[in-house]
């Protein structure tokens, strides 16, 4: 039986899950010169990037950087988000992934940052924590890739996160708003299709991320987590440009969501009191900034991505 009073509460808040001896924690607080560089692709030109991943995967180097910045000091370099990547046109997905609005115009002072980042020698975030390293020489650390997911996020910092997520967001009073109209009682369920591999044959390994999940699997666990939260309203947030009515029905969901775009909808999924999740990191991100109760295949190996005692959880077979 799960603890209702687990679902909402902040158990979480004295956590650290990431300190170790010789780790940045030991550094004071006083490099106000240092810039904190996330390298969202190989290939930026200041203004716009060439490929890059999904935005669940962009917001792992940012995260590290922001936890970092707020530790040590320094400035933290607001990267270039815009990117161009033909896969989501050519295979005519809904979200083209291009971001180019998912934040406010980026201004000349955040621009004249980017390209102090990008055109200076840096380090990597990995030397740092080396025993021999001397802080006050570093200028620039990059920050780049998954590393440990989210392993490496220290939860102390997730709310100043959320609050700068915010801020630098497009039609901000829009998201409040719609933000606004959700409950902790309600339930999203991220339907994740796009370019994702189809469910793995009998006996096949499919635990990681980028699998599909069938949609008997769906509707059996949205059946379970209204058994938890009776009164919920059941959103549907999906990368399909339609969802079969039959499969809405099967899951009595009250809303298919609409959201101007992917930042705007894991804030979203991320005000839910409960997620039917995905195998992805998106999903992933918003079980994490709503320390959300969460829903999870039977075999998803979530322990390769995030500690267990993260976040709440309920694995369903189906």
């Amino acid at each position: 039986m799960i603890r209702m009073d687990l679902l909402n509460s902040n158990r979480f808040d004295n956590i650290d899950l990431h300190t170790q001896e010789g780790d940045v924690d030991s550094f004071p607080i006083c490099h106000n010169d240092i810039l904190h560089f996330p390298v969202l692709s190989d290939v930026d030109f200041i203004f716009f990037r060439l490929f890059g991943p999904g935005l669940g995967n962009l917001l792992f180097p940012l995260y590290r950087a922001f936890q970092t910045q707020r530790k040590i000091g320094g400035k933290l370099v607001f990267p270039q988000f815009f990117q161009i990547k033909p896969g989501p046109f050519l295979r005519m997905e809904k979200d083209k992934r291009t971001y180019f609005c998912l934040f406010k115009r980026r201004s000349v002072g955040d621009t004249a940052l980017h390209m102090r980042a990008r055109f200076t020698k840096s380090i990597s975030e990995d030397v740092i924590n080396q025993p021999d390293f001397q802080l006050d020489k570093a200028k620039i650390i990059t920050y780049a890739g998954l590393k440990g997911y989210f392993r490496d996020l220290e939860l102390q910092h997730l709310a100043d996160f959320k609050d700068y997520l915010l801020g630098r967001a497009s039609h901000v009073q829009q998201l409040r708003g719609e933000i606004a109209r959700v409950s902790k009682d309600d339930i999203c369920v991220h339907l994740r299709r796009g370019d994702f591999s189809p469910e793995a044959a009998p006996g096949a390994v499919s635990g990681g991320m980028n699998y599909r999940i069938s949609d008997e699997w769906y509707v059996a666990a949205v059946a379970a987590a209204r058994k938890i939260f009776p009164r919920a309203r059941v959103r549907i947030f999906t990368d399909e440009c339609s969802v079969e009515p039959k499969l809405i029905a099967r899951m009595k969901c009250d809303e298919v969501d609409q959201s101007r775009n992917a930042l705007h909808a894991v804030m979203k999924m991320a005000a839910h009191g409960a997620i039917v999740a995905s195998k992805s990191s998106f999903s992933l991100w918003s079980a994490f900034l709503g320390q959300q109760y969460m829903y999870i295949n039977n075999d998803f190996e979530l322990g390769r991505y995030m500690p267990n005692e993260l976040i709440e959880c309920e694995r369903i077979w189906a």
